[in-house]
């Protein structure tokens, strides 16, 4: 078959454009050569969208891409009702895909070659959006970000820093580590999502840093003061709060100060006490 040239873009949701966070929401291709435009958005999983982003309404969400959906149908119709050459296509594309100050926009134009422009906007899909949406590391990056934003800003005599607790047969990183001078390790923040999909994967993931915490203990290395703020499951899936619930209770077992990530008077309160 014969190998053509097209070009794609990542649809992107962006709803607070200050931090710089995005969602993967869709794929938008075109092969000049065919005169192939489509799309695809994700309009059903939205809860796995806002659920990513603090206190966002799912309207927001819901709204944002049924307007954006229209307009690229919109496009679509256009294209296929006349006729378009391939520099035409090209240049309506690079034009759509432009950089723009709104909620849904687009990454960067790519180019790539192959078979079945219908099939790989599929397979682009599934990797970017589907599979692929936002892995555990990702989200629990950002979330150490934000909870690392809040503390920094108090500007700390004492800053808090990353760095490894324990020894050298057995330690463990942590995003937020307070030192105290000829004392050594006074305070520890660790952001944990639980807001995975499944009960299974919040009970392994909260369970590694249960013995992580345990281990620790034991082996003397845990200071007094340590504060989990977590990022709990959307309050529509009782399962999988539950599963964040007891991994919350275990937690304050060991003697952990456990609070919710959007308290942030709590979490100023133990950073600057």
């Amino acid at each position: 078959m014969t190998k053509l040239a097209c070009r794609y873009a990542i649809i992107q949701f962006m709803p607070y454009p200050e931090t710089g966070e995005f969602a993967n929401v869709g794929i938008a291709l075109a092969c000049p050569k065919t005169g192939f435009f489509d799309f695809r958005l994700e309009k059903r999983k939205y809860a796995r969208v806002t659920s990513f982003f603090d206190e966002l309404d799912g309207q927001v969400y819901k709204r944002s891409v049924y307007n954006f959906n229209a307009e690229l149908n919109r496009i679509k119709l256009t294209l296929s009702a006349q006729f378009v050459s391939p520099d035409e296509l090209r240049e309506n594309f690079d034009h759509l895909v432009r950089p723009r100050e709104a909620i849904v926009r687009f990454g960067n134009a790519r180019v790539l070659v192959t078979e079945s422009p219908e099939k790989t906007l599929n397979q682009l899909f599934d990797y970017y959006v589907g599979r692929n949406f936002v892995t555990k590391e990702y989200q629990e990056t950002q979330l150490a970000k934000r909870v690392a934003s809040i503390v920094n800003s108090l500007d700390l005599k004492l800053p808090f820093r990353e760095d490894k607790i324990g020894s050298q047969d057995y330690a463990v990183t942590f995003p937020l580590v307070q030192t105290i001078p000829n004392f050594g390790v006074a305070k520890l923040i660790k952001p944990l999502y639980l807001g995975q999909d499944e009960p299974n994967k919040i009970y392994t993931h909260g369970d590694g840093w249960i013995a992580k915490i345990s281990r620790l203990h034991k082996l003397g290395f845990l200071p007094s003061q340590v504060l989990f703020t977590i990022k709990m499951p959307d309050g529509a899936h009782e399962r999988r709060i539950a599963a964040a619930k007891s991994i919350e209770k275990e937690l304050k077992n060991l003697g952990v100060y456990v609070v919710d990530s959007l308290e942030k008077d709590k979490i100023v309160e133990f950073a600057s006490s």
